[in-house]
């Protein structure tokens, strides 16, 4: 009996669909047999299944998945390892870094929460301290004690005193962390979110330093969930820092403007310049400028592929001439924050010694930096580095600014 091609051509069909979700399915497989048989030491000759293969957008996902199989069969020790193996490696990563570190610190306070030790080393420094924001805010958002958190950041800081400087950023996550986790009754209303994150914030440290470091972490939140619908708030493009006017304490009003930088990046598209414009538009100085600085330290992520600091500088020097020096300042601290784990200072240092800024902004540019430096790392280190300053900027290794 013949059978007719108009006959076949559904069959043909099924089985292609079949034989596409196999093959999808089995590539799915062996990427995680191969992810989950690395549950020995990570092997950093060997080449990892997430660099070969496919495209960027699929590999942050990949990676993540790297990360966490790591931590389920070997610990976050080795987690943080293939980190920093994967931050040098691979430029995608380096420019996500600061989501998996969340994600790592999301892991230890789950271990902690299980009364089990996790370890507390420098590596919690890592991308702009990221592990504070994901341990402190899971903490935040399941049990709400500032007494804990708190109580947290002290311990992490008392075991960390000779080694890195943590307290600031810990308690920069227990503001973002308060906020991330708003009651959904409050979302539509910008200060329903944020009220509660700033009322909380008053209490937290021994400063108004402490007190905005908490402040900054409570407007980063805003600014992430700001364009995201779900929240259910306005946003007008034209002029993204007015809730920052409506501030009445300074230090709420400094933290606003500060932390606002992802907002203004992500309204322009990752357009530095144009994100700048926003800032040239705030009349006082001191909070345009420390807006700038911060807006270049992040800004920092999208350049690190960059062989050289000419494009950057440019930039800055294309600003009001008021916004300059805070640019270059911010472009120095960026690479403290962003740069290569355990070494960030190299290229913080060559920027801020570079022929192409001015005799000011390489001032500015060490002072800034070296302060980070001696928060970033042990005195002993911290001296070591500072042996290598230009003599000319010594007086900041010396006596850095307050």
């Amino acid at each position: 009996m013949r059978i007719s091609h108009k006959k076949l051509r559904p069959l043909f069909i099924v089985l292609a669909v079949i034989i596409a979700i196999e093959l999808i399915f089995l590539g799915q497989s062996e990427l995680r047999s191969s992810l989950s048989a690395k549950k020995g030491n990570i092997n950093f000759n060997e080449e990892t299944p997430c660099q070969t293969g496919i495209p960027d957008e699929q590999k942050v996902s990949c990676w993540q998945e790297q990360l966490d199989q790591t931590i389920k069969h070997q610990g976050l020790p080795p987690a943080f390892d293939l980190f920093a193996k994967l931050f040098v490696s691979e430029p995608v990563f380096a420019e996500n870094c600061h989501g998996y570190t969340h994600r790592l610190g999301e892991e230890a306070y789950e271990q902690f929460s299980k009364n089990q030790d996790f370890p507390v080393t420098q590596q919690v420094a890592y991308c702009s301290y990221g592990f504070f924001h994901g341990f402190i805010e899971a903490m935040m958002q399941k049990t709400g004690s500032l007494k804990d958190a708190e109580r947290m950041c002290q311990y992490i800081d008392e075991k960390l005193k000779e080694q890195t400087d943590t307290l600031g950023a810990c308690y920069h996550g227990i503001g973002h962390g308060v906020t991330d986790g708003s009651d959904p009754r409050a979302w539509g209303d910008v200060f329903a979110i944020i009220n509660p994150g700033l009322e909380l914030c008053e209490q937290v440290g021994n400063s108004e330093y402490d007190v905005k470091l908490c402040g900054t972490g409570v407007f980063n939140a805003l600014a992430s969930i700001y364009p995201d619908p779900k929240y259910k708030l306005n946003l007008n493009p034209s002029d993204p820092f007015w809730i920052c006017r409506q501030q009445k304490k300074s230090y709420f009003k400094h933290a606003c403007y500060d932390d606002f930088k992802t907002l203004i990046m992500s309204i322009e598209k990752n357009d530095f310049l144009k994100a700048a414009r926003y800032i040239e538009q705030v009349n006082e100085d001191d909070y345009a400028k420390d807006a700038m600085d911060n807006l270049a330290t992040y800004y920092v992520y999208y350049i690190l592929k960059d062989s050289d600091y000419t494009d950057a500088i440019d930039k800055c020097h294309s600003l009001q001439e008021r916004l300059q020096t805070a640019c270059i300042r911010g472009l120095g601290a960026g690479f403290m924050t962003a740069g290569i784990p355990d070494k960030e200072y190299i290229r913080s240092l060559e920027l801020c010694s570079s022929p192409l800024i001015t005799e000011e902004e390489r001032n500015g540019c060490h002072d800034r930096v070296v302060r980070l430096i001696q928060l970033r790392y042990s005195a002993e280190k911290y001296k070591s580095i500072c042996q290598t300053v230009d003599s000319r900027y010594q007086k900041y290794c010396h006596s850095p600014s307050s």
